[in-house]
């Protein structure tokens, strides 16, 4: 016998609330990114969005910035949709645990790129 109800597997709208919240992060800080460089230049565009071996805010804004609006939206959407499961199965806090893990690890991926080369 299984522990879920009849109805089929326990995803609830609810579940799809803190992933689509940062999936909308992207956007934001997609159109901040575009925002900066039309504005300011592409020296402030690197210091606030993109992490480098040299600290600045970049480290923090970098998981939710984007080379384009495609890079984007694909990934808000995959965000959006996996990250329900995710918290319908494990929870926000696993959620958030693994999104800061993956998001950290593909920055620090890019900066030691970009050191080696």
């Amino acid at each position: 016998m299984s522990d879920e109800p009849a109805g089929g597997w326990p995803v609830t709208p609810t579940d799809f609330l803190l992933p689509v919240a940062v999936a909308a992060l992207y956007g934001v800080v997609y159109l901040a990114q575009v925002a900066t460089v039309v504005r300011v230049g592409s020296g402030a565009h690197v210091f606030w969005f993109l992490a480098t071996a040299a600290p600045s805010p970049g480290w923090l804004l970098a998981p939710f910035a984007h080379a384009s609006p495609g890079h984007a939206a694909t990934n808000a959407v995959l965000t959006g949709l996996f990250g329900g499961l995710v918290v319908s199965l494990a929870g926000r806090r696993t959620f958030l645990g693994l999104f800061a893990v993956a998001s950290y690890l593909a920055v620090a991926g890019s900066v030691l790129l970009a050191a080696l080369g």
